[in-house]
């Protein structure tokens, strides 16, 4: 059975002021829809704006859903700002099917998302930026996203560029700004950037920055990869003093989230930013740049190039070479600060 979504005129705006509440989700969940719906192929353009503290926005029930952008040729908008609130069930997905497109604005001080796991959900809870079509998601200002994964035993992931439901999709998440907090709670967590489930036919491409101090956090069981998927590739950049993203026990750069070789991947570690996760690993097609730090022991079978032309990239732990390891570096001269470093 398909989802129940609310779905407003093809083509229209919504501004709201004041609580909004969706109907308890059925077992097959509960959708509420901005640009396209389940019943066409095609959709239209929509605009939803929820703004100021006392306005929100809630959906209840199990596998509810925010979609942004759900079919070909549809568009959406969204905009949560200024102190407005949102209990979303358990997920959102922006840009959904393919030449579907969507943007997410959670922006300002006292603006939150819940994204609230069940234990009946099909899937765990998460954002999924592109899984088809193409999107992109903004969380600045000092706004919070709490992604609630402890009420179920599901993958609770947050997708960047397809998803293991969809492929071919073109995803972009930046989070930005010196209080803005994206959190993630539960025992089986993940971030994945540029995935396909289509031995690469249809690729997906997933970028997300995190800078101005903001900070993604997983438990220490999370797992990450940058270019999950052979045939599709991802890139994380992390920039910023105060900018951080604790990932926890495992980040793949070029492997997948299991450790198995995956597409390509570049993580930019720039300018204070700090990534941490107890191992990290830079595959055969990944790529680890900057002159930030790594928190955590890392694996290089790819490409190091520490510095900013140039600069110390730092290594909270130790730092393992395999034969298939290239390191480059630029020496303008042998005084301090005309050469590249890797600190360990």
């Amino acid at each position: 059975p398909r989802a129940s979504p609310i779905r407003p005129p093809s083509r229209s705006a919504w501004r709201w002021a004041r609580p909004l509440q969706a109907p308890q989700g059925r077992a097959a969940g509960l959708g509420l829809t901005f640009g396209g719906n389940a019943d066409v192929s095609t959709g239209g353009t929509f605009f939803g704006l929820f703004s100021g503290a006392g306005t929100a926005l809630t959906i209840n029930g199990i596998n509810g859903t925010l979609t942004v952008g759900r079919n070909a040729g549809s568009s959406g908008t969204v905009t949560i700002e200024a102190g407005a609130s949102a209990n979303l069930a358990n997920r959102i997905t922006v840009g959904a099917n393919s030449g579907s497109s969507g943007i997410l604005n959670v922006a300002g001080a006292g603006t939150i998302v819940n994204l609230t796991s069940n234990a009946a959900d099909e899937f765990g809870a998460g954002i999924t930026v592109g899984r088809s079509g193409t999107g992109t998601a903004n969380l600045s200002g000092g706004a919070v996203v709490n992604v609630d994964g402890t009420g179920g035993t599901q993958r609770h992931s947050t997708n960047v560029g397809g998803s293991g439901t969809g492929s071919g999709g073109n995803g972009t998440f930046n989070v930005t700004g010196s209080a803005t907090r994206y959190n993630v709670t539960g025992v089986s967590t993940s971030l994945v950037i540029g995935r396909d489930d289509s031995n690469g036919t249809t690729p997906s491409t997933g970028s997300m920055t995190i800078s101005d101090g903001a900070q993604v956090s997983f438990p220490n069981t999370g797992r990450g990869s940058v270019g999950y998927s052979p045939g599709s590739s991802g890139s994380l950049t992390v920039t910023g003093a105060g900018s951080r993203l604790n990932m926890g026990a495992f980040l793949g750069v070029g492997p997948n989230i299991h450790n198995d070789p995956g597409g390509t991947g570049l993580l930019s570690v720039m300018d204070g930013g700090v990534v941490q996760a107890a191992a990290v690993h830079v595959g055969i097609g990944g790529t680890l740049i900057g002159n930030g730090t790594i928190d955590g022991t890392v694996t290089n079978d790819g490409t190091i190039a520490p510095g900013a032309s140039p600069g110390t990239l730092g290594i909270g732990g130790d730092l393992l070479l395999s034969d298939s390891s290239v390191l480059v570096m630029e020496i303008a001269g042998t005084a301090p600060g005309l050469y590249d470093v890797i600190a360990i």
